[in-house]
Order: C-alpha cells, then structure tokens, then sequence
C-alpha cells in the first residue's frame, strides 16, 4: 500500500515552537472576542523576524514529493496568521507545495479538529488509510487517528515517550535530528497495514 498524501501540522512540525517564542511570537488560539487584536499582533511580529521552517520537515518534503505523494497542510489558526509566518519563513510562493492548505477559517466554532483533517481529506480526494499526518500534539494526533489516517508524533526535544501511543511512526523532535525519507515511513505504515510487526522509526542525531 502506498500513500498519497502527507499531511503536515503546524506547531512544532513545520514550525518549531521555540522558535516561535524566542521571537516574541505566540501562535496560541485565543477567545473570538479577542482574535483579531492577537491576528494583529502575530502579523505585526512575522513582519519583524522571519522564523525558520524545520529543516527535517522541508526534507520530508522533498521526499514525499520525489515519491508522487502530495502535500497538504493543516493549521487551525487563521489564514491571515498562516500566510504572514509562512510568506516569512518559506516566500510567498509556498502555497504552490500544498495540494491543500486547510487553516480555521474553514471551520464553525462547534467544529473540531478532527473536521479540519476531513476537509484536508474530501479535498484531496484521498482516503484516510491513504494519507500520513504529522503532528506533534496530542489532540491533532488523536483527531487523525480517529478518522483512520495514520500517524507520525514528533517528540518533545529529549523525550522518547510518543504524546499519542497509536501512533504509526515517531520522530525526534531534537533540533539536529534527521528524520526518516517518506518511502522510509511508507514502508513502516505498509507493514502495519498488512499485518506484520514493524519497528518504529527515530530519527538519528545529524552527525558533522
């Protein structure tokens, strides 16, 4: 079985958090009555200091896409938030890697995570045992899961516990950690889906 679709997160998968807090930045989700104000806020912050992407996700990247796997991205912040840290980060053009950008702008207020991940979903017309999802939460992860995608839990830096225990996959969340090709990951998924044992991947530290 092969995958279609990788499916990336936001905090601490594309972005590292840290990084986001070091420059004064914070991607929290906030009451509607307050939104805007902190929308301006972050805006005005991006403006200020591009953040990096992780360098293991661009990697990742690249592999599922060299693979024929398409990419897509799952935010549940604003579209205005999303663009201005991206625009910074990867350029303006960024929105050309992603078959499918889902930010919370799609959502109601009484939809959930796990409603983003469906729309990531229909939209890309893949099915769910057909797309990986990357995610470093215990609530994306166990959103994805639950509507039968699988999962790769990127660890807390120093952590070898995953935050999701049906995870597929885990991946070091270590700054210079190296993380596993897509046909690497492909494979692991292919072997749980057909029943057999498969070990699950960490990451190596990069060596100089």
């Amino acid at each position: 079985m092969s995958l279609e679709l990788l499916v990336l997160t936001l905090d601490d998968v594309l972005i590292r958090t840290d990084e986001l807090r070091r420059a004064g930045i914070d991607l929290a989700p906030r009451e509607r009555g307050t939104l805007r104000a902190h929308e301006d806020a972050f805006i005005a912050a991006c403006g200020q200091q591009a953040i990096p992407v992780r360098p293991q996700a661009l990697a990742l990247m690249r592999s599922a896409e060299s693979g024929g796997a398409r990419l897509a991205l799952a935010a549940p912040v604003s579209s205005r938030m999303l663009c201005a840290l991206l625009d910074g980060a990867i350029g303006p053009d960024w929105t050309d890697r992603f078959a499918v950008v889902a930010t919370a702008d799609a959502l109601s207020a009484r939809e959930t995570e796990a409603d983003l991940y469906r729309l990531v979903l229909r939209t890309a017309e893949a099915p769910a045992h057909r797309a990986l999802l990357v995610g470093a939460t215990q609530g994306s992860l166990r959103a994805a899961s639950g509507i039968g995608m699988h999962t790769a839990a990127v660890l807390p830096p120093g952590s070898d516990t995953p935050h999701h225990a049906a995870a597929s996959i885990t991946l070091s969340g270590t700054a210079r950690a190296a993380w596993p090709d897509f046909h690497v990951l492909e494979s692991i998924v292919a072997g749980q889906h057909g029943g057999h044992s498969a070990s699950r991947a960490m990451a190596e530290p990069v060596t100089n």
